[in-house]
């Protein structure tokens, strides 16, 4: 897993309390229709993404290549939207777990 993105409300408070935690570091920012920031802990990232949705996180898993992994997916009955790309210049694509959960497929341009 490369990370969970959290869906806030006003991502400059957001931004400002996960800066001021230990060890962060913000590796990019993005203020376009959907404002954006990612903010490294290590080797993990917290993303930070200004959307109104009812869902309010998601998880991302990073793969080198999204077409094999969506036809793997089709293989054993994993329907997946995308790949698509985002405004901050990632591919990806999405899917949701049993509960319904958002799962993001990334390339992890980072």
């Amino acid at each position: 897993m490369t990370g969970v993105s959290l869906h806030v409300k006003d991502i400059e408070k957001s931004k400002a309390w996960y800066l001021s935690l230990p060890e962060a570091v913000l590796e990019l920012e993005y203020a376009g229709r959907y404002p954006y920031a990612s903010i490294r802990f290590g080797t993990g990232h917290v993303n930070l993404v200004q959307l109104e949705r009812e869902e309010t996180f998601h998880i991302e898993i990073g793969t080198d290549d999204l077409a094999a992994l969506k036809e793997q997916l089709g293989q054993i009955g994993i329907q997946a939207y995308g790949p698509q790309p985002s405004e901050w210049g990632e591919q990806g694509m999405i899917t949701r777990d049993p509960d319904g959960n958002l799962v993001e497929f990334d390339d992890h341009l980072r």
